[in-house]
């Protein structure tokens, strides 16, 4: 098929550059707000707030992937032009949402009333813990209905107007949280709560009357919402759900399952990592995003050699982009986070325990990245539930090992860091690779030369370059000159041998306009 069906090189450049602005700025407000929160309220203060958050992302699980199985198939009958299917699609997806956020309200409630008695919460602290996560769900189920409007915006591929609504969301969750931590107003961390979370809400709504007025214009309408619908929705939306939760349990629930066991004041030791990690996620793999809307129209089509040709390339220049950040984290993360956290009631053994989760939380998303990114495929080609079934056993596998490596071999807070990382391996380079070479037919030894490949070959300088800082435990000026000249080949290697002529033409001429 052809290629009008990709959005086109200025729209998918306008895309990237505006989705890594939005997490460029996501970056900053988390650099920013997490020695506040800790100055304010201590660290047991900042373990509270993100235990919070990790109980919020389980909370979203009710959102049960409809936001994703709705961008797919909004995109596939754009692809064939069937505009009354595409409004049965979204007006049963609304509707759905609209009594999922009454469900969340109610377990928000319920969870409120139990809260104190699961986790070992200052007295002091347990009341506003209790409304904290009171707003947050309240937040939360609101939302839920208003993120219809993602799905809206991602089958039409216009990802810069997402980030336009998550931007402002962002720049009112900056004020506010800047007045709740500089200021001495009571419930301080109810406030904070508010101050993060209401913002998210705005934010989707602007992103659903965006998605609403988006060519070509929607319609809900309830005489439009159908049972066929909503089941078609459901088939893709809970093998999404299953993913989903995946990650939550893993990301969410380590960090609580160390809580549980060591005390919330632990929590920050791996949910900082696995934060940071987050926040850089969409920087990085910012290609993932764009690719699925992708990937259900040349599937809806029968183009799979295009769309073989398109994973490759998004793969290539995002595990190249992570490896140069990884390197970057090695080089300079445990000085990085001394100037962030140095200040904040961290002690320099809690400040090395992070690096070092850092390093191995980080490490092992970048290398299994485009597995990462072949999941995300596979959901959009009907692949789901194949897809789904090895999310989650990745997930169980790595929490085993983690709980494993803590109860009986007494590790410490790291070993879970170990089990996150084993469940990445476990479900995109195994799993995911697999069904990848079913797809497309090819073998996986294929898969692994085609798409890991040339970009490990290409960070060759910047491995031999951290190999020779830390055998030789240069520092200082000498350390950065060694490392800024590895990066200087390092870009000629990707500009030689990653980089194809047809990219640097077509990116030359869309420059000179």
């Amino acid at each position: 098929m052809s290629r009008s069906l990709v959005p086109g090189f200025r729209r998918s450049l306008f895309n990237v550059l505006s989705t890594w602005g939005v997490q460029g700025a996501s970056v900053l407000f988390a650099l920013v707000v997490v020695p506040l929160v800790s100055r304010r309220f201590g660290v047991e203060g900042l373990g509270l707030w993100l235990l919070i958050q990790q109980l919020a992302g389980h909370l979203q699980l009710f959102e049960v992937g409809l936001n994703s199985s709705l961008g797919r198939y909004l995109a596939r009958t754009l692809a064939r032009g069937e505009q009354e299917a595409h409004d049965g699609y979204l007006s049963s997806a609304v509707a759905v949402l609209c009594g999922l956020a009454l469900i969340v309200i109610l377990v928000t409630f319920v969870l409120a009333a139990g809260l104190p008695a699961f986790f070992d919460i200052a007295t002091e602290m347990q009341a506003q813990a209790v409304w904290m996560l009171i707003v947050v769900g309240t937040a939360t189920a609101l939302s839920l209905p208003m993120r219809a409007g993602l799905g809206v915006l991602s089958s039409r591929h216009r990802f810069d107007l997402m980030a336009l609504s998550e931007g402002l969301g962002l720049l009112l969750k900056v004020a506010l949280v800047l007045g709740v931590c500089l200021t001495d107003f009571e419930p301080g961390l109810v406030l904070l709560a508010g101050a993060v979370f209401l913002p998210m809400l705005f934010g989707s709504c602007v992103a659903f009357l965006r998605g609403l007025r988006c060519p070509p214009v929607s319609r809900l309408r309830w005489s439009l919402v159908s049972r066929a619908s909503v089941r078609a929705l459901f088939d893709i939306s809970l093998s999404a759900l299953v993913v989903t939760a995946a990650a939550v349990f893993l990301r969410q629930g380590a960090p609580v399952i160390i809580g549980m066991q060591f005390g919330v004041e632990v929590i920050p030791i791996l949910a900082i990592p696995l934060m940071i990690v987050s926040v850089i996620q969409p920087f990085v793999a910012v290609a993932n995003k764009l690719l699925s809307p992708v990937a259900s129209q040349f599937d809806a089509v029968g183009d799979r050699s295009e769309l073989l040709l398109a994973f490759k390339t998004a793969a290539h220049y995002t595990l190249t982009m992570a490896i140069l950040v990884f390197a970057l984290t090695v080089a300079a993360g445990r000085e990085a986070l001394t100037m962030w956290l140095g200040h904040s009631g961290f002690s320099v053994e809690q400040l090395g325990e992070l690096y070092r989760m850092l390093l191995i939380v980080f490490g092992g998303y970048c290398v299994t990245l485009p597995g990462i990114m072949g999941r995300t495929l596979l959901g959009a080609v009907g692949r789901h539930w194949a897809a789904a079934r090895g999310e989650m056993v990745g997930t169980v596998v790595g929490l085993a090992l983690g709980i494993s490596m803590i109860m009986l071999l007494r590790t410490g807070p790291w070993g879970m860091a170990l089990g996150v990382v084993a469940a990445y391996l476990t479900r995109a380079v195994g799993s995911a690779v697999r069904l990848i070479a079913e797809y497309f037919s090819i073998s996986q030894s294929e898969v692994y030369r085609l798409v890991w490949g040339r970009p490990m070959l290409v960070a060759l300088p910047i491995f031999a370059g951290l190999l020779l800082v830390f055998v030789t435990g240069m520092g200082g000026w000498e350390k950065v000159g060694v490392l800024l000249v590895c990066v200087v080949v390092w870009i000629w290697t990707v500009l030689r041998f990653l980089v194809t002529k047809a990219h640097l033409a077509r990116l030359s001429s869309v420059l000179r306009l």
